[in-house]
């Protein structure tokens, strides 16, 4: 439309309202005509604005319309003494209702009045007919909503919605139970609930709702308004009771909501996405979905580039102010500064659009109060100063939030929870002088507690800050008030079953160490106990691996303190053994498919179809989430698979349950003390209970497990001794100069003999392994398996002890050392490796064999890879049983992984500290820009990627690569998440790999000689008609180990890395 065809129509709609004004109405439908003409008119000028944002006839619009109101409630007022034909009801109605228009289209307040006095008097004129009486209750009852929203005066606000509930009660008896009646009436009792936390009103909207739903058509355009509103009350069903089925029933109604959507207003489909992005980031706080977390951020601004929606009332902001809070959450998840700050300026708009509207306004202040103490603690390189600043900031943020009345339950307890955060670290800074901030901080955090008593979701979370206010008052006082009342927050945390899994057993972490600390042994071993029968669930609802290992970063070594309290409250080792067993290797547990190996005989037809199906839900669970977008409107990557995993994940539970009640077949066994000393039978297992108070070996062998104290062995010598260990990990040894190498060199030699002493000798003589007289180098000698938990887990225990020339006081001369991560990864691998039959000879197996003779910068080239195939070959004589994969692509090597039993891997290696990211560095080719011939790109392969293919039945993978079996990840320590750990998920029983890098020649030597003993014991395996030894790759690494360092047995940063893992 030109400019000129515009100021046309405006100046016809002036024309009309200088007519309108001519005239002087007479009776009382004159007037109401008149008041519509003018309506009318008021409409046609917003039209105008809308396409050209000139505010002359915003302005026209809000005059024309207030003059309307103006006749048509003159014309109701004359009507009953005029004694003219017409609806006093309907004229006060239609009054009302121009009146709403000019409240929710100028958000004039007096207009609201206005509309309330006129649907007021329209229930006091006479009428008999239902519907419309019906009509205006609802209308009444809305706008008294509306009104409850902007008064400030809590009372006040309270009243109004309790008529506005009584209101549509008579509504819905009079318009006999209509979907729309029912809808809204639901959302009054859901914004009582909000503002009382009365369960009552939760439960009625919830009944409201769902029959709304209902009750309408799937071709009624209104269904996803429905949709949506019912979802709501599902939502704080979950938060109120924890069931995440309210939960992933709300997700599911809002995805078929906004699908539903395309022929909704604008507003409505705007609204439906902000309701779905809070669903969404609710279930990522619940269950540590980044995935949903990603989907909340996109649909959100998905929401926000709606057309027309910034004119639009609250919405606009609203969503604006979720999507600051979600980029916050990215933030914590992922700290840099650029999402912090994107969350304050997002925050900030959305705070000067809400000032007009004080509850949301407050709750935005809140928001940003968070997010700049937020930044406080994370931005690196600030001076304190700056910290300063930005803290009070904040908490001036925080006063305007809570300055304002009328809020609801749920914001109070939020905000009485940062004051008492807030106040917290300001008493710390003082160093802990000022009593009196301390004293205020805990009334703070007990009244956020009190607030939250109805929707428990975030109780816990302010128990657990009570629980510390109390601690530190305890520190600083000594009294046994404060301990007992410390103690009591973390307890009823522990046990509130609507709070999520992480925070509960973080309540057990620290109760336990609490109860240490007064040396009040029994309970604090309890507490542990708890905790760690709890983290099978945390991670088991945490759907995806990344999301699964920082929920466990936060408990990192509760197993080993549950142990170690356990044995100090007078426990038995073997339940001291279990507790370590259970708290261990997680992720793996859930990965692996250990009900291969159950005795299934018990099962009838029946039941060997569920075990089935079974195994067919875990493997769709644990394969990688991807997604794309479906959409520029309706961006969704992942929600539509996280919701399809949880419906699995549930599945997949109602199984286990059906298993274990009818057929007392439990497919997640937890070890007991029998099943492992049967596992120990053949090799002792050794594992090491170490905490600042406790140092222990628990030795399992096949009669019994003991208990061996280890007095000398001290939690800080262990953390030192691991620095030096990590010094040819950190400094790659080929860039190190000859003195360099030979200074670290010296430091493992030390740490070798200091782990000797104090750990390994008085585990061997403990077991007999260590003789008197030096054994005969033709004996062979006993097996160990070494179980690597805690810090102790991170050293070279195969390696320890003297290593001069002809010294036998070390391990290696004694004893034959394996690693296993969990007992249970050991019994699955003995199981493999007994399924394996003479039948086919292994030398006849398949065989993968990748070998990157070029690598990508900046790594340097192999070049010894034909040594790696000659060695190879004396094993795996017929080249058609191998597969050769020389520089390349992850994706074809996963593949030809797949399809062998056996893998020998010579690359490059690193590990990160994200464990999921340790990889084998591999390549693929690119379009160079400055030549014509492609250069190679890294093409890692890694942890996450190989973990992701599933279980399944293969012997052996060689990798001939460095940092391997390195767990640089020390938050997650407990899991072994490594790429050896990796390749065992895969389903390889044995796994040879490295602590640190490799010297080239090294590598060949030890290839070549190892699978030459591998040969030769497969030999003679058959010549003696027997089956495989269960030990037979073990015995062959022993062997290829003991070769090496014959080379130079004080050289141990060549020999030392070498680990083999399995039975």
């Amino acid at each position: 439309m030109t400019a000129s065809m515009s100021s046309d129509e405006a100046s016809q709609l002036d024309k009309k309202i200088s007519l309108l004004m001519s005239y002087e109405p007479e009776d009382a439908n004159e007037h109401v005509f008149i008041g519509q003409q003018y309506a009318t008119i008021a409409e046609g000028f917003l039209e105008k604005w809308q396409s050209s944002s000139n505010e002359a006839y915003l302005e026209k619009a809000r005059k024309a319309l207030a003059k309307g109101i103006e006749f048509v409630r003159k014309g109701a007022e004359m009507l009953p003494s005029s004694g003219e034909e017409g609806d006093e009801m309907e004229f006060w109605a239609l009054a009302a209702q121009m009146a709403t228009s000019m409240f929710q289209g100028f958000s004039d307040s007096a207009a609201l009045e206005q509309a309330i006095s006129c649907y007021t008097k329209a229930l006091e004129a006479p009428n008999y007919d239902q519907q419309m009486r019906g009509a205006v209750l609802l209308n009444l009852a809305n706008c008294l909503m509306d009104r409850a929203e902007v008064e400030d005066s809590a009372e006040n606000a309270s009243r109004d919605i309790n008529e506005a509930i009584q209101k549509g009660k008579g509504a819905i008896v009079a318009l006999e139970r209509g979907p729309v009646c029912l809808s809204d009436v639901s959302t009054m009792f859901l914004t009582r609930f909000e503002k009382r936390g009365e369960f009552q009103d939760l439960d009625e909207a919830t009944k409201l709702s769902k029959e709304a739903l209902e009750n309408t058509s799937p071709e009624d355009t209104s269904i996803s308004s429905r949709q949506s509103n019912f979802a709501q009350c599902l939502r704080y069903q979950f938060q109120r009771t924890g069931g995440l089925d309210y939960l992933h029933q709300a997700i599911n109604l809002l995805a078929e909501a906004k699908e539903s959507s395309s022929s909704t207003t604008n507003l409505t489909r705007a609204k439906i996405l902000g309701n779905l992005s809070m669903a969404l980031n609710l279930r990522y706080e619940s269950l540590g979905t980044i995935s949903d977390l990603l989907d909340a951020i996109r649909i959100s601004s998905a929401a926000l580039k709606i057309d027309g929606l910034e004119t639009e009332g609250l919405v606009y902001p609203v969503i604006l102010s979720n999507l600051a809070s979600y980029h916050q959450s990215y933030h914590q998840a992922f700290p840099d500064n650029n999402s912090i700050d994107s969350a304050i300026s997002l925050a900030e708009l959305a705070a000067e659009a809400l000032k007009d509207n004080p509850i949301q306004w407050s709750r935005c202040l809140y928001n940003l109060a968070t997010m700049l103490d937020d930044k406080s603690k994370t931005t690196s390189g600030i001076s304190e100063t700056a910290r300063d600043e930005l803290v009070e900031k904040a908490t001036g943020y925080l006063k305007q939030s809570t300055a304002v009345q009328n809020l609801d339950q749920s914001l109070l307890a939020m905000q009485n929870d940062l004051w008492s955060r807030l106040l917290h670290e300001k008493y710390r800074r003082l160093g802990s002088q000022n009593q009196d901030l301390l004293t205020t901080a805990i009334s703070k955090a007990t009244a956020a507690v009190q607030a939250s008593i109805e929707l428990q979701d975030n109780q816990g979370d302010f128990l657990v800050q009570l629980a510390d206010l109390h601690q530190s008052k305890y520190e600083k006082g000594g009294t046994e008030e404060s301990f007992d009342a410390a103690l009591q927050a973390l307890e009823e945390c522990s046990n509130m079953q609507a709070t999520r899994t992480l925070t509960r057993i973080t309540s057990c972490h620290r109760a336990a160490l609490l109860c240490t600390s007064k040396k009040q042994l029994d309970k604090a071993a309890r507490f542990a106990i708890i905790g760690v029968n709890m983290m099978p669930n945390l991670v088991y609802s945490a759907l995806e691996r990344d999301s699964q290992l920082r929920a466990l970063q936060n408990i990192s070594g509760l197993s080993n303190l549950a142990a170690a309290l356990a044995l100090e409250a007078g426990a038995t080792p073997a339940k001291a053994m279990e507790l370590l067993e259970a708290g261990r290797g997680i992720v793996a547990r859930r990965s692996t498919d250990f009900a291969q190996g159950l005795d299934s005989s018990k099962l009838d037809d029946r039941g060997r179809q569920l075990l089935e199906t079974y195994r067919q839900l875990k493997r769709r669970i644990e394969a990688p989430m991807n997604g794309e977008f479906l959409g520029d409107e309706y961006p969704s990557a992942f929600t539509d698979g996280t919701s399809r995993r949880l419906e699995d994940a549930g599945s997949a539970t109602n199984i286990e349950e059906q298993l274990k009640t009818n057929y007392g077949f439990d497919v997640n066994p937890r070890l007991t003390e029998n099943c492992i000393v049967e596992i120990a039978s053949t090799s002792p297992i050794v594992a090491f209970v170490l905490t600042e108070f406790r140092s222990s070996a628990l030795i399992a062998t096949g009669s019994g497990i003991q208990m061996l104290e280890l007095p000398d062995l001290k939690l800080h010598e262990c953390a030192e001794y691991y620095a030096t260990m990590q010094m040819p990990v950190k400094d790659s040894l080929r860039s190190l100069m000859f003195e360099n190498v030979f200074e670290v060199n010296e430091n493992l030699k030390t740490l070798l003999i200091w782990l000797w002493d104090v750990a390994v000798l008085p585990v061997l003589k403990y077991l007999g392994c260590y003789p008197s007289q030096a054994p005969l180098p033709t004996m062979q000698p006993a097996r160990i398996h070494w179980l690597t938990s805690n810090i102790m887990g991170l050293m070279p225990l195969h390696a320890a002890g003297h290593h001069d020339e002809d010294s036998t006081d070390n391990a290696i001369s004694h004893v034959m050392s394996s690693y296993t991560t969990t007992i249970l990864s050991l019994r699955h691998s003995m199981r493999v490796m007994e399924s394996l039959t003479l039948s086919k000879p292994l030398s006849q197996s398949k065989m993968a064999i990748i070998g990157m003779k070029k690598s990508p910068d900046p790594w340097p080239d192999f070049d010894k890879i034909p040594d790696h195939l000659q060695a190879v070959k004396q094993f795996i004589t017929d080249e058609s049983n191998t597969i050769y994969r020389e520089n390349c692509t992850c994706s074809d090597a996963l593949d030809a992984l797949c399809e062998s039993q056996m893998a020998h891997i010579v690359c490059h290696g690193i590990s990160q500290r994200d464990p999921s990211n340790s990889s084998l560095i591999l390549c693929r080719k690119e379009p160079s820009a400055s030549s014509e011939e492609p250069e190679l790109v890294e093409d890692p392969l890694s942890v996450r990627q190989i973990a992701s293919r599933g279980s399944r039945n293969s012997y052996l993978a060689y990798l001939a690569a460095c940092q391997t079996a390195d767990k640089i990840a020390r938050d997650v320590l407990e899991e072994n998440i490594h790429i050896v750990g990796a390749f065992q998920l895969l389903g390889y029983a044995n796994a040879i790999g490295t602590l640190w890098e490799v010297e080239e020649k090294a590598s060949v030597i030890f290839a070549t000689e190892f699978y030459s003993s591998l040969a030769r014991r497969v030999q003679m395996c058959s010549q003696s008609n027997s089956h495989y030894a269960g030990d037979i790759v073990a015995a062959a690494f022993h062997d290829a180990m003991v070769f090496l360092r014959l080379q130079d047995p004080e050289y141990v940063v060549t020999w030392g890395p070498m680990v083999h893992f399995g039975p």
